[in-house]
Formats: structure tokens, sequence, C-alpha cells
């Protein structure tokens, strides 16, 4: 007798966006933008109270290129890293995020604010490769499009929320970094959900 859970896969309906594999690459990749974009607004309006638009703008730009490093160096240290030595690098990762989250934010110092985002979004692009592979490996081109706009309107209403309803910078932040180490806490405990599908 087969299992309903894979009845639910064969079937292709919209229960399969319930299925456990489905709901994680929802979680991290909503989570991940979320993250990205808050961290983003944040660097920029923090940046803004310290100089001009202009400059402003153009770190914000060296920011983004930046993340791309990130985002390509994942697959060479999935590559070259034990199982172990991964883990570790996201743990590291994670708390890195946090601090230099919190560094921009409480920061008066624009090189402080600038050379912390550009570390914080190289760490933000490793973590984004690492969502975005992760995810593929879960839902393996099932509802591919459905799962993605799910995941990208919950991360884009969750930085509505923290942005426009939540009115206490210390508190936005306090949501923030406590989303950074939730997505690498979900990201070091993948290993478990593969292997029960």
């Amino acid at each position: 007798m087969n299992s309903p859970q894979q009845d639910t896969v064969k079937c292709g309906s919209i229960k399969t966006l319930t299925s456990l594999p489905h709901i994680y690459a929802i979680v991290l990749m909503g989570l991940f933008t979320f993250i990205f974009l808050s961290v983003e607004y944040m660097f920029v309006n923090e940046l803004s109270l310290l100089v001009s638009e202009q400059k402003a703008t153009l770190s914000q730009n060296y920011v983004l290129g930046v993340s791309t490093a990130g985002f390509l160096l994942y697959p060479l240290l999935k590559h070259f890293l034990s199982s172990r030595l991964q883990n570790i690098l996201m743990i590291l990762a994670g708390l890195l995020s946090v601090f230099f989250t919190i560094l921009i934010t409480c920061s008066k110092s624009f090189e402080y604010i600038f050379h912390g985002g550009i570390i914080l979004f190289i760490l933000l692009g490793l973590a984004g490769s690492n969502v975005y592979y992760v995810s593929a490996c879960m839902i393996k081109n099932r509802h591919l499009a459905k799962t993605v706009g799910i995941s990208y309107f919950l991360g884009i209403l969750l930085q509505f929320i923290n942005h426009n309803a939540i009115h206490i910078k210390t508190l936005q932040l306090i949501i923030l970094t406590a989303a950074i180490l939730m997505l690498f806490i979900l990201l070091i405990g993948n290993e478990h959900i593969f292997n029960r599908y």
C-alpha cells in the first residue's frame, strides 16, 4: 500500500505544496528573501543618514555586487569541504551575519557600515546559494513556479511587516537577527530532511 505522501506527489495537486520538502523550501527561500531585502534596506537607510544619496547608492551597488562572490563561493566549498566542515562554516557564517547586521544598524561610521556590509553580503550570498541549492534538491522541479512564488510572497510580506508595521528599530533588529539565526539553523539541519525524503 502506498503512503499518503507518495499518493500526494503522484497526483501532482496542490497537496504536493503541503508536503514537508515543499514547506521546507518555501520557508528557506521566504526567510532568505526577507533577510536579504531587509538587510539591503537597512544598509541603505543607515548609510543615507551619513553620506550623500549618490554615495549611498554607489555603496549599495558594491555590496550587491560582492554578494555574487558569496553565491559563487558556495559550490566550491560544497565540493571541497566535508559535511562536518560545511556545518562549521555555516555556524560561523550565521554568527558573523548576526554580528555584522548589528554592527551596521548600531554604527555611526561610514567605514564600519560599508566594510561590515561588504562582509555581510558575501555571507548572505553564500547562504543564498545554499538556500537555492537545498530548495532545488527538495522540490525536484515539482511545482517550481508555485513554490518560488509563495516563498517570495512570504519574504516580501515579512519585510513589509517588519519595516512598516513595527516602528521600533530595536525590535526590527531583533526580528531580523532571529530570522538570520533561524535560516542558518534550517540550513545546518537540512540533512535530516534529505534523509527522510
